[in-house]
């Protein structure tokens, strides 16, 4: 009913993505509406700074870091700090998917602007998620970075959402690890009364934010 969240999906197998800082840092230069007004007109879509789909009842809208050059900045240092020394940065993105086409095209974008060695790979939807379910290094056919979107009502929840899990090489792809994250979800599924689902709710969030699994690009819907 609220549309879907558009996301990016950091690749934590393999550096420089594997760093929190980075992911944070990369997290904090998307600019939501350049994303947004990619693939979907003027009001049917809205920013969504969370882990899950804004508007749902217990979900928390994180104050957006500030956009602009100084971000920037912070983002070429967390990448130099994490050892990044313009190795190509694969973004793995469909060419038949045009609500996917056009944000990963903007992610590249970006990321040509922070001075990283884009290495865009686009092609059909079906070569692509499989390359996306390919964990090997991005240069023997996996990836680094890739965009997507969630219908909201399919990922309303801990036990619903795919790309909040943080179980390693069991997660969705993108393999991200955080014992944190994983016991607040666990917490929210066995919790006895809905007072405790709600602290375990509100805790997921807080922890996942710091985590990034992954960033969100905005909430929007499709005519």
């Amino acid at each position: 009913p609220l549309g879907r969240l558009a996301v990016m999906r950091m690749n934590c197998l393999h550096p420089p993505f594997d760093k929190v800082e980075v992911r944070r840092a990369i997290r904090d230069i998307l600019v939501q509406p350049d994303y947004m007004q990619a693939v979907a007109l003027e009001g049917d879509w809205r920013e969504c700074h969370a882990v899950f789909p804004c508007g749902l009842p217990q979900v928390v809208e994180f104050p957006p870091a500030p956009r602009g050059p100084a971000a920037m900045d912070r983002a070429r240092a967390a990448l130099r700090d994490a050892g990044y020394r313009g190795e190509p940065i694969v973004i793995a993105n469909p060419t038949d998917f045009p609500a996917v086409t056009q944000q990963g095209r903007v992610t590249a974008d970006l990321m040509r602007r922070l001075g990283v060695n884009v290495d865009l790979v686009e092609a059909d939807w079906a070569t692509t998620i499989a390359r996306r379910a390919n964990k090997n290094p991005p240069a023997q056919g996996g990836w680094n970075l890739h965009n997507t979107n969630f219908p909201a009502a399919g990922i309303a929840n801990p036990a619903l959402s795919p790309i909040i899990r943080m179980h390693g090489e069991r997660a969705w792809c993108g393999w991200p690890t955080d014992a944190g994250v994983e016991e607040q979800v666990q917490a929210w599924i066995d919790a006895p009364t809905a007072e405790a689902q709600a602290t375990a709710m509100r805790r997921v969030q807080d922890l996942a934010w710091e985590a990034v699994p992954f960033a969100p690009t905005g909430l929007f819907r499709l005519r």
